[in-house]
């Protein structure tokens, strides 16, 4: 009887166990999948089996119960003989059957429904421990990820109010310091429970690679061990149908060709190969995802500060010192967009109802826009009055020549209007700051702004009060 060619099945050393990784967590889902497809073939191989031990067995019933019923006893003389010789045929035929029937079901069908149960216990614990161990380190991952959000707000309302300080009231000053060591104290301790989450998302990492390896290595042995039992499974099969062949004369060149053929194709079953290939359709990767680091606010590293940096103001304008300030912020357009004007200059200035309303608010204001206007080269002809007070601030005088709207002067009598845009800016004019428009205004003359309630204007130049 030939005997199957021996393999170790361990040419390829630790696969499993650096090719189910990656940063999606499907190393788990895609090995788990190999072997469950392993185990669907193993069933299909023993369902194959006990189907075929059943035929054997009926063929080898309905044989035993032919040389039963076939009697040649009234037969005389040397034919007597012959039958005699047929009968007893018949019987070895049938009792090869049903020695067959029962060696598929001992040798063969039992040990692989054996098998199948056991690695599916097995598969099942280490399916079981590493959902454990991904559903804590994702939970904690999420914790951790809201700890340093929690710890960078902080951060950013300490500097916002560290900030402030510069342009507070002095009777507003005790109340921001006030706010500012409470927002300090809560700054230090989300920054510990930031650490703290840090360290205990480190340690499920550490305990979920351990014990994901683990697996793998095991989850190896069990399709090197499958694929050889499988192997050796097919080998005896075709083995007992050989033996069977000899014993049943009436087929046995058939069948021992057939069965020849079967061990020829299972001389070529290789164990690494099937291994590559699995490996190959269902790995996601050799890459092992790293646990987060700490990443403190002020210097965008692991190192902690010995103390907060400065704070820079420029033109009521906070920055602060920090290299994940200048690192992350996005570059804006020329003046940014209106969304972003009242609320990233930090501070907006702004005028109060009653000196919006007030007469003498109105002439500042006018001066204001005129002044803008005229430094954005698009402005019409002003007053005598305030072309004076225009030209006491310090700026050059301006010409009646440039008129707004067509560049003429207006033919007398005829109704004008004047359309400013205030963002219509040369290029080289700075812009100190933005100020966002509380009421609306129609403007009374050819000097003035018409605002919008809620719009945004830009302001270049300022006088000593203040406007």
């Amino acid at each position: 009887m030939a005997m199957i060619p021996s393999q170790s099945g361990k040419g390829l050393g630790g696969a499993f166990e650096h090719s189910f990784w990656g940063e999606s967590d499907k190393g788990l889902d895609q090995l788990m999948s190999r072997l469950r497809s392993g185990k669907h073939v193993s069933e299909e191989l023993a369902s194959m089996l006990k189907e075929r031990a059943s035929i054997e067995e009926d063929y080898g019933k309905r044989l035993a119960k032919l040389t039963k019923t076939y009697s040649a006893k009234e037969e005389i003389g040397t034919l007597r003989d012959s039958l005699d010789v047929l009968q007893k045929e018949l019987d070895g035929t049938s009792k090869a059957h049903l020695e067959l029937a029962n060696a598929i079901r001992v040798q063969l069908e039992r040990p692989l429904n054996d098998l199948i149960a056991a690695q599916s216990t097995i598969r099942k614990n280490h399916t079981t421990n590493i959902e454990k161990h991904l559903k804590n380190k994702s939970a904690l991952a999420n914790q951790c990820q809201k700890a340093k959000e929690r710890y960078e707000a902080r951060c950013v309302e300490l500097n916002s109010l560290r900030a402030s300080q510069s342009n507070a009231k002095p009777d507003q000053l005790d109340k921001i310091r006030t706010k500012i060591d409470k927002t300090q104290t809560a700054m230090n301790q989300a920054d510990g429970e930031y650490i703290a989450a840090v360290e205990k998302t480190r340690e499920a990492f550490s305990k979920w690679q351990d014990d994901f390896r683990i697996a793998c290595v095991e989850c190896q042995k069990l399709e090197v061990d499958r694929i050889e039992f499988l192997r050796n499974s097919c080998w005896n099969y075709a083995n007992l149908f050989s033996k069977a062949c000899v014993q049943d004369d009436e087929a046995s060149v058939v069948f021992e060709q057939a069965c020849e053929r079967i061990r020829t194709s299972l001389e070529r079953c290789d164990i690494d190969k099937d291994i590559v290939t699995a490996l190959e359709k269902y790995s996601t990767g050799s890459t092992i995802p790293l646990p987060p680091t700490y990443i403190n606010f002020y210097t965008n590293s692991s190192e902690r500060p010995s103390a907060l940096p400065l704070v820079n103001q420029t033109a009521g304008n906070y920055a602060a010192q920090s290299p994940r300030a200048s690192a992350t912020a996005a570059p804006t357009s020329r003046f940014g967009s209106k969304d972003n004007m009242s609320s990233s200059s930090g501070v907006v200035k702004s005028s109060s109802k009653d000196d919006l309303n007030s007469a003498a608010s109105r002439d500042k204001l006018n001066v204001l826009n005129v002044a803008a206007s005229n430094a954005m080269g698009i402005a019409g002809p002003v007053s005598p009055a305030h072309q004076r007070q225009y030209e006491q601030s310090g700026h050059p005088s301006t010409s009646n020549d440039n008129f707004a709207t067509s560049g003429q002067q207006p033919q007398e009598g005829e109704p004008v209007f004047y359309e400013y845009d205030p963002w219509d800016i040369k290029e080289n004019i700075p812009t100190l700051f933005q100020v966002r428009v509380l009421y609306d205004y129609q403007s009374q003359a050819f000097e003035e702004l018409s605002v919008t309630r809620g719009q945004v204007l830009p302001v270049i130049t300022t006088q000593d009060d203040g406007w």
